[in-house]
């Protein structure tokens, strides 16, 4: 038998077909194209245009107050590293060994000058002071403080008494007391000083330092920074 032809089915009247629909779509995409061709074209509204400069200068201002504030705050930076310069980190190199065992000869430390500017030295605080000319180098000496200001001072029997008390004392006993072996009274502004290695540093006992007038400390020993593998904050 020989096939049944089919029938070509005819769209209904009305009713598009997916050529007609794909041609409105490209020609409504061209329509918008060349409706946006045109309003590029266009010359900008006055008023848009003003506006349009405000926002850019303010830009351009707010631009320049970043800028302003970063290099203000640069300068910040660099005043406090300055300060911080200046007040902790003078180096000094210890050339004797009369702070033994806590420094030895050859070591370098750095000084704390603001470190008394707001308070007063304390008993045991290893101390940078003027001894003669000169406010480095030759001229300065390390010893720690013993005795403060109004207390009175003896070394007797090896022991270092305070106001007639011994005081605790972590370091080798002391068998020359210098001036020391009768009692010495401090003025109001006056210290009196040891180095650790007790039998073998010249400090307050001894006329040559005598006792440390309160405008003669440069400041405050707090750090030990070279050698490295001895890095450490001092007490």
């Amino acid at each position: 038998m020989g096939r049944m032809k089919r029938k070509r089915q005819e769209t209904p009247a009305g009713v598009k077909t997916v050529e007609q629909q794909a041609l409105e779509r490209r020609q409504a995409e061209a329509a918008l194209r060349r409706d946006a061709e045109r309003e590029a074209d266009k010359p900008e509204d006055p008023g848009v245009q003003e506006s349009r400069k405000g926002v850019k200068k303010a830009y351009q201002h707010s631009r320049g107050f970043r800028i302003g504030g970063w290099c203000a705050a640069a300068a910040c930076v660099l005043i406090l590293a300055f300060l911080f310069a200046q007040a902790f980190c003078h180096a000094i190199v210890i050339n004797e060994g009369s702070m033994e065992p806590t420094l030895s000869a050859g070591q370098t430390c750095l000084i704390n000058e603001a470190a008394y500017r707001l308070s007063r030295p304390k008993r045991g605080d290893i101390i940078v002071f003027r001894s003669g000319n000169g406010r480095y180098g030759e001229g300065l000496r390390i010893k720690r403080i013993v005795g403060l200001p109004g207390e009175t001072v003896q070394i007797s029997d090896g022991r270092i008494l305070i106001n007639g008390t011994a005081m605790k004392d972590d370091f080798a006993s002391i068998v020359d007391p210098g001036v020391a072996s009768e009692p010495v009274t401090l003025d109001a502004d006056e210290y009196f000083v040891l180095g650790d290695n007790r039998n073998g540093s010249e400090d307050s006992r001894y006329d040559a330092v005598g006792n440390i007038a309160e405008s003669e400390i440069v400041g405050k020993l707090w750090l030990r920074v070279l050698p490295f593998r001895k890095l450490s904050v001092l007490r």
